[in-house]
């Protein structure tokens, strides 16, 4: 592909083939008719209530943040269809990472302007071509003095330093690496203040926050890793393998069936070779 999303990026690294069915067979994935609600759902939707917030407060936020929140969820136009009932699901939850956010917010008063779901891109050239990188930031963060701050929201385990540093999760530092090259909507090129995952569960405790080390290395080594792994499946030599870092993955993909994954697992487990 001439053009892939950051969070492709990271998938291309721990699952290939995946990218491979989606962004080569072009293929998509239809969701089920009355499937269960699962953490994706749960994800979505706090993602929606927190988009409303910062579009509806870009520069100041209420007073209460955590009623204006629970505003939000009690308004069925705020949801696409299907979503109210997830909130439902999650309300007391809800209620309870509200109140985490609301206190949150209140120790960054340094922020200026706040961007949600922001649209970005780079491109520049990989092994003789193009290549393009898009992104769209779950929220971006000004700060008194032109720095930024790059937010990604998640209901899921966090994942590890370690794991960002050795360049297994790369969406927070190819934000940063476009945000530097000024490739987001409407914002000019911008030192990184911070690289910020903000965990919201609602359960003990209802939120958790984990900052990147040293964002702007991140940034470079992000980049750099995107032009090897471009070049390399350029090479039309180069299989688009399924799970190739399995440790990486913690849910089932649904390309997985296409790839007949559970077959070779099956062989694999009983040693049976023919």
């Amino acid at each position: 592909p001439d053009r892939l999303s950051v969070t492709q990026i990271d998938q291309l690294i721990r699952n290939p083939y995946a990218v491979y069915a989606r962004s080569i067979l072009k293929l998509r994935v239809l969701e089920q008719i009355d499937a269960p609600i699962t953490a994706a759902h749960s994800g979505s939707v706090v993602h929606a209530l927190f988009d409303r917030l910062v579009c509806d407060h870009p520069e100041t936020l209420p007073d209460d943040v955590a009623a204006a929140i629970r505003g939000y969820a009690e308004n069925p136009e705020h949801f696409m269809h299907g979503q109210k009932e997830v909130v439902d699901y999650w309300r007391a939850r809800l209620a309870a990472a509200a109140d985490w956010l609301a206190e949150f917010e209140a120790a960054r008063d340094d922020v200026v302007a706040r961007h949600s779901e922001l649209t970005g891109a780079m491109t520049w050239e990989i092994a003789g071509s193009p290549f393009t990188l898009t992104a769209r930031a779950d929220r971006i963060d000004r700060h008194r003095g032109g720095r930024f701050t790059i937010i990604d929201y998640k209901t899921g385990t966090l994942p590890s330093r370690k794991r960002v540093e050795d360049g297994y999760f790369l969406q927070l530092p190819l934000e940063a690496a476009i945000l530097a090259a000024g490739g987001f909507e409407g914002l000019p090129e911008g030192r990184i203040a911070e690289l910020l995952y903000v965990r919201l569960t609602g359960g003990t405790p209802a939120g958790e926050q984990r900052a990147v080390s040293d964002p702007p290395a991140r940034a470079r080594e992000a980049k750099e890793t995107v032009a090897r792994l471009i070049a390399r499946y350029r090479d039309p030599a180069t299989p688009y393998r399924a799970h190739l870092r399995p440790h990486l993955i913690a849910y089932d993909d649904p390309y997985d069936h296409l790839a007949r994954r559970a077959e070779w697992s099956n062989v694999a487990d009983t040693g049976d070779a023919s």
